[in-house]
């Protein structure tokens, strides 16, 4: 299973939901065999895929020490690379790979030809669940965002960036598209889903917190306190069902 992240805007906390979205997926185990991806998982995979550059390592005390520069620099020789080389591993069989920080080296490190060969070693290895990080979206990181079995969208609400929602929709297609909505939309969850055509809209709370808050859920405290996280599980349970009728769901902040 792929999924990708997108923010409608920057500044929306789309690493967030990306982080936090692979540590639920990661914690709910491996799939059965009627799951979305089949038994016999070996991990989940966080990759941080923003042209803007990489915010994880930093911001996360995460590091980017044999990240994701680390891994497509292998790739460029032997297409065939496996990712268990790179990145940080974590409890749950969860591992981050982060992206490198700065817009100059990332657009270095994610070239076209870049891109293509993180989307090839992707979609080839079923054996991990993949969650990317894909920044804001656009043509760059297209390759990523066909593979996608679904995309989430996130945006805090804002009346500008609603108006995006449909544009974003539509990039992403074929895709299951996921919108999680922050508390500052200026029309009802259902009244957004009609506008963008988006499959399932989470009505919840702005995911932009301050970075020893993420730690904390990252390493798995005060998640039962947390509507952050509760959003992050409704969203995770969005993407892990069975593809149903277009649906909006506010329950992830009850």
């Amino acid at each position: 299973m792929i999924v990708g992240v997108v923010g409608a805007a920057g500044g929306v906390g789309t690493t967030t939901v990306g982080l936090l979205l692979s540590a639920a997926i990661a914690e709910h185990g491996p799939g059965g065999p009627d799951g979305p991806d089949g038994p016999g998982i070996a991990e989940t995979v966080f990759i941080e895929v923003d042209r803007a550059g990489g915010v994880a390592g930093a911001r996360f005390e995460l590091g980017v020490h044999g990240g994701l520069r680390s891994w497509v620099a292998g790739l460029a020789t032997d297409p065939a690379l496996d990712v268990s080389r790179f990145g940080k591993l974590g409890a749950d069989r969860w591992r981050i790979v982060a992206g490198p920080e700065g817009c100059t080296e990332a657009e270095r490190v994610l070239s076209p030809h870049a891109t293509e060969l993180l989307a090839s070693a992707i979609t080839a290895d079923r054996s991990r669940r993949w969650v990317l990080d894909l920044g804001r979206g656009g043509a760059a990181v297209s390759p990523l965002a066909t593979a996608a079995d679904s995309v989430v969208m996130v945006s805090s609400g804002a009346r500008e960036e609603v108006v995006r929602l449909p544009s974003l929709v539509s990039w992403c297609r074929p895709a299951r598209c996921v919108v999680v909505l922050g508390g500052r939309a200026p029309w009802p969850p259902e009244e957004v889903r009609h506008h963008c055509q988006a499959d399932v809209v989470l009505a919840g709370e702005e995911m932009t917190m301050p970075n020893s808050a993420v730690v904390d859920l990252i390493e798995g405290r005060r998640r039962g306190r947390s509507r952050v996280w509760r959003t992050v599980l409704a969203c995770r349970d969005a993407v892990l069902s069975p593809p149903v009728t277009p649906d909006v769901r506010e329950r992830s902040v009850s």
